[in-house]
């Protein structure tokens, strides 16, 4: 959750520095991106495991179609922090063509994909997401189970509120802090009723 946060805390608070960041990996402006794409594919194909995250965060700034060849590599990946990357990027572009892969991803074994994948569906607005999302709610993992909160108060589906309500006992302090945070902003009165 920290690293998901550090990087969409980066785009909203020091965006020159990610776009200067970027610049290095796809040109000064986006709008050359059209003319960098093979050099992107050469660098994510020949660089280290850093130099293809790199590449991989760095296609928020570029059209979406163009990313897409990338961004299923790099989910195909054994790399973690790869796939998580894309997993990323994708919800930060919001590329709803992806959102079986995503789906999937919930499922992972490791738990920083299931958590980013959480919050990426919600970015999409996933509503085919919400039954995984609330099965999540019981993860072994706390962020797991943080993101989940977050990922269902974002989609804002009725039929999870009672869901959330149930973490209010959980063992960790962030996800029943988060859970009435998304309770306390819902404007549905029946989750005072769920409360």
């Amino acid at each position: 959750m920290k690293a998901c946060l550090l990087s969409c805390l980066l785009l909203l608070i020091a965006p020159s520095v990610f776009a200067q960041e970027c610049a290095q990996v796809l040109g000064p402006s986006r709008f050359e991106w059209a003319g960098k794409i093979e050099d992107a594919k050469l660098s994510f194909a020949s660089g280290s495991s850093s130099e293809r995250v790199r590449v991989i965060k760095c296609l928020v700034e570029v059209p979406g179609e163009q990313a897409k060849e990338l961004l299923t590599q790099a989910l195909e990946s054994d790399e973690v922090e790869l796939r998580r990357a894309a997993v990323e990027s994708i919800g930060i572009m919001r590329l709803r063509s992806f959102e079986d892969q995503l789906l999937r991803t919930l499922e992972d074994r490791k738990a920083d994909l299931r958590e980013a994948a959480a919050l990426a569906l919600a970015q999409l607005g996933s509503k085919r997401a919400v039954d995984k999302l609330v099965g999540m709610l019981s993860d072994g993992s706390g962020d797991v189970r943080l993101a989940a909160v977050r990922a269902l108060g974002a989609l804002r589906e009725p039929s999870s509120i009672p869901a959330i309500a149930g973490v209010l006992g959980d063992d960790s302090k962030d996800v029943v802090e988060a859970a009435l945070e998304e309770l306390s902003s819902d404007a549905d009165p029946t989750t005072v009723y769920a409360i």
